[in-house]
C-alpha cells in the first residue's frame, strides 16, 4: 500500500474523508445504530488480496485499483454503503468511468447504495448528470451540511 500521497490536494482530501467519517459515524450512533466503517485503504487491501495471481502481475494494478474504489463505506443495519468526497470537479471520462464502476458493484451486491458528498452545486449536477446517464440512483449530501470544511 502507498503512503500519504505528497500533494496539497490529496492531503486537503483525505482530512475531509477522515472528517466526514468521524461526524457520520458519530451521527449513526447517536441515532441507535450500529456502524461499521471502512477506509478507503482498508478496500483497497482487500480487493488486491482477493486478486489472481495474473491480476496481480499486471503494471500500476494497485494504482489503478485505488481508483475504483470508493473513499470509504459505512456498513449497518445488513446495508454496506459507498461515499466519494468530491471537492473539486473531475474530468468527464473520470466521472463516467467511476459510477460505471459502482453501477456494476451495486448490481452484484457489492454496495447497497452509493452517496456522493460534494462540496458545491456544481459539481453535484456534474456527477449527476452522469449517474442519470447508466441509470444509477446516487444519493447526495452537501459537504458543508456535514462539515465546517474550515476546520479541516
Amino acid at each position: 500500500m502507498t503512503g500519504a500521497g505528497s500533494s496539497y490536494a490529496n492531503l486537503q482530501h483525505d482530512l475531509t474523508v477522515n472528517e466526514v467519517v468521524y461526524t457520520l459515524v458519530r451521527q449513526y450512533k447517536d441515532k441507535g445504530y450500529e456502524v461499521k466503517y471502512q477506509t478507503e485503504r482498508e478496500i483497497m487491501r482487500e480487493e488486491f488480496l482477493s486478486l489472481s495471481y495474473e491480476e496481480i502481475k499486471k503494471p500500476n494494478k494497485l494504482r489503478h485499483l485505488s481508483k475504483e474504489v470508493p473513499d470509504f463505506s459505512l456498513e449497518m443495519n445488513g446495508q454496506i454503503l459507498a461515499f466519494e468526497v468530491e471537492l473539486n470537479r473531475k474530468t468527464n471520462n473520470r466521472i463516467e468511468k467511476k459510477v460505471k464502476q459502482y453501477k456494476q458493484s451495486v448490481e452484484q451486491g457489492t454496495y447497497t447504495r452509493v452517496f456522493y458528498i460534494c462540496r458545491d452545486e456544481g459539481i453535484k449536477k456534474h456527477v449527476d448528470l452522469f449517474a442519470k446517464g447508466v441509470n444509477l440512483d446516487v444519493s447526495f449530501l452537501s459537504l458543508n451540511e456535514l462539515i465546517n470544511e474550515e476546520e479541516v
